[in-house]
């Protein structure tokens, strides 16, 4: 009896060997996609099927990224990281041999930012700027006022000049600079006692460019027959200090004469023009000149026929800095 319980415990034995999957299955496999492998859950929840997340890979070295940088399949590994964090570089990976610092490939003299100046300031420079093209406009001059006429008078105001103009390229010396931007000319007062327009005031971006504005346009008198009028020349140039290059430099535009014909029938000059606008137009019949256009441009002459109140002038065109900034 032994010996026929022994021989069925060995069938049995046999039987379950002979049933068993290989390899062993250690863990259902359902619910599972392939390349997901058990991960614990935590301390009260049993394992289940995943990826393995970020945080459980195992610590590296600070600037260190994991990747394979040679030439064939391998595992990946520890790959130290270049320092590369200059304006002049750039970071590129290199088949077989990993990530390097190249700065032969980084555009230099790209355009960086634009900054615009319309009143007064400090300029701090864009993160990268390495150089700069600095443009300033000075304001345009105001033309005069007109007198009060009688009758066969007329009166015609001269009108203002344009500011002059600069623009020139610094690689040093421009951060941190003052900005002065310089008030536009006034417009002349008209009446029995009529004045001339006022001139710009000085536009400049630290000791580096130094425009002056345009002059203001005379005042009106009485005309009582044919005849001109006084204009008004243009402020000089600018002046221009340690420039890697001096781009342009102009001296603003000068007013054109007004005219009288006849008495009681004149017509003033325009203002003068600068190299950012337009001067404003000479006023017909009795009224005040014309406002410039643009920037820094000088104010229209205003004017008079018979038996008129005197007509104001009218002030010049503002002023701008542009400040062009490259790396």
């Amino acid at each position: 009896m032994k010996k026929l319980f022994g021989a069925l415990l060995a069938l049995i034995s046999a039987a379950a060997f002979g049933a068993t999957t290989v390899p062993v299955q250690l863990l259902n496999p359902a619910g599972s996609s392939s390349g997901q492998t058990i991960v614990s859950t935590g301390a009260s929840a049993a394992p289940a099927w995943g990826g393995v997340g970020v945080n459980g890979i195992a610590a590296i070295a600070a600037n260190t990224v994991l990747a394979n940088a040679t030439a064939a399949s391998a595992s990946p590994t520890a790959f130290a990281m270049p320092s590369c964090s200059s304006t002049t570089s750039v970071l590129q990976w290199t088949s077989g041999t990993g990530f390097t610092c190249d700065t032969s490939l980084v555009v230099t003299g790209r355009l960086v930012g634009i900054q615009v100046f319309t009143a007064s300031g400090t300029y701090t420079p864009d993160a990268g700027t390495n150089s700069v093209i600095v443009s300033v406009q000075a304001p345009g001059g105001g033309s005069g006022g007109t007198v009060t006429t009688g009758a066969s008078q007329s009166s015609t105001s001269g009108g203002g000049t344009g500011g002059s103009y600069a623009q020139a390229k610094f690689t040093s010396g421009y951060s941190g600079v003052t900005v002065t931007i310089g008030a536009v000319g006034a417009a002349g007062t008209g009446g029995a006692s009529a004045t001339a327009g006022g001139a710009g005031g000085a536009t400049s971006f630290g000791s580096l460019i130094s425009c002056p504005g345009g002059n203001g346009g005379a005042a009106g008198i009485i005309l009582g027959g044919a005849g001109i009028v006084n204009t008004a020349g243009g402020p000089a140039a600018c002046t221009v200090t340690g420039a890697t290059l001096t781009l342009n430099s102009v001296a603003g535009g000068a007013a054109p004469m007004g005219v009288s014909v006849a008495a009681g029938a004149s017509a003033p000059g325009p203002g003068g023009n600068s190299a950012m606008g337009i001067g404003g137009y000479g006023a017909p019949g009795t009224a005040v000149g014309g406002a410039p256009t643009g920037y820094g441009a000088g104010a229209g002459g205003s004017n008079n026929l018979a038996s008129q109140t005197g007509q104001a002038g009218k002030a010049g065109g503002a002023a701008i800095i542009i400040i062009y900034e490259y790396q």
